[in-house]
């Protein structure tokens, strides 16, 4: 059956060609080339059953805006799945992904409560991580603290019951061993139901409260899939 699809892709060719394949395969894709028009196009949208089945996101788009357009999408339309795009990925890729989020329910059929989050937290800077650790530890959240992606993937590798992984992976996109984004998708394979929460870059971190070094609260983390909540 044919998704409804908001495709952001900034570049013009490839947006064209990612749109007519969808097209061809039987989805129903409204494009867009920027983050804040699609913003604009999602602000009209006034019912959940109008809205998109999946949100596909060129990964090069998520630095401008990427992160509090997935929280507007997951907190408006939990069952939409979001699904970031690399740009080295081609047109078969992103059909096996869309098959796979088609014939997966959107939600969980029990999906544990918020207040009891496992959070996977993956930051380089030894004070703040220690500092957002302790700031979600004091909210009741489970928290694994992980310094390098490398650490981070160790965690996940031991882990072999779905119901004791992690719901929410808090991190920056950008790390000097790789990036967040591939990361969140190699997990999403394991753990299909898996949220990620992107924190802020270096660049842009002050001197302010760890809360504010996260781009939404992590107790009400956008859907993936869903990243993907959504995504996945």
């Amino acid at each position: 059956m044919g998704m409804d699809i908001l495709l952001v892709e900034g570049d013009a060719r490839r947006r064209v060609a990612i749109g007519q394949h969808l097209t061809h395969c039987g989805h129903r894709v409204t494009i867009s080339d920027t983050i804040g028009e699609a913003r604009e196009i999602v602000h009209f949208i006034k019912y959940k059953s109008d809205a998109p089945h999946a949100v596909i996101v060129a990964e090069n788009l998520l630095r401008r805006g990427g992160a509090e357009f997935r929280a507007e999408v997951g907190a408006r339309f939990p069952a939409a799945n979001w699904i970031p795009l690399p740009h080295d990925r081609d047109l078969e890729w992103l059909s096996d992904w869309l098959e796979k989020v088609s014939v997966r329910p959107s939600r969980p059929a029990a999906p544990r409560k918020m207040s009891k989050l496992d959070v996977l937290l993956i930051e380089p800077d030894d004070r703040l991580r220690r500092a957002i650790a302790l700031r979600l530890a004091a909210r009741g959240e489970r928290v694994g603290a992980c310094r390098t992606l490398s650490e981070a993937r160790d965690a996940l590798a031991v882990v072999t019951d779905r119901d004791a992984a992690p719901l929410v992976i808090i991190s920056p996109v950008g790390f000097t061993e790789g990036d967040g984004i591939s990361f969140y998708m190699s997990a999403r394979r394991q753990f299909p139901d898996i949220r990620w929460l992107v924190s802020l870059p270096p660049s842009k971190r002050t001197a302010s409260t760890p809360d504010s070094q996260l781009t939404s609260s992590p107790s009400r983390p956008p859907t993936a899939e869903s990243s993907p909540q959504t995504r996945g």
